[in-house]
Parts: structure tokens; sequence; C-alpha cells
């Protein structure tokens, strides 16, 4: 995406991503759907304990705190592409 915004001369803003899980059965779902990234080559994707979420979440200025006790997949090579000014 990054590359077809520079061709195309349209903003790309790399963000990040998470999606938190907070049961077992969600956190089935976040297993399937970092198997899928990891299937579709998205690079950066990882698994992180609610611990190390709650450090990342602490350590990029935010407050972790809501992380406390769940799973998440975290990607850092995400963005998104604006769609005002």
């Amino acid at each position: 995406m990054e590359k077809l915004c520079r061709e195309l001369d349209v903003e790309y803003r790399r963000c990040g991503s998470m999606v938190l899980a907070f049961s077992a059965e969600e956190t089935a779902t976040l297993k399937t759907l970092y198997d899928r990234g990891i299937k579709n080559g998205v690079k950066e994707l990882r698994l992180l304990s609610g611990e190390e979420a709650s450090n990342h979440g602490a350590g990029s200025g935010g407050n972790g705190a809501w992380c406390a006790g769940s799973d998440c997949r975290h990607c850092r090579s995400m963005g998104t592409v604006p769609c005002c000014g």
C-alpha cells in the first residue's frame, strides 16, 4: 500500500495497528488473524502477551494499562490513507 500511495502521490500515514483479545474465544480469533497476515506476507506482524502489549503502550508515550490481561496482535507496518486534507 505504501508503494502504491507513493506512485499515485497520495499521502500514507504509517501508524501501526493493535488488535486486542480479552477472552479465550477472542484469542483464538486473534491467532487466526495472525496466521492469515503471515500467509498474506504482512511484514512486522507479531503476537504479544497482555504484559508486552501494556509495555508497548506505555513505551510509546501512551497509557498501556488498558492492555493488562489481554493478548494482542501488533503490526507496525499498518497505515492509513487520509481521505481529507
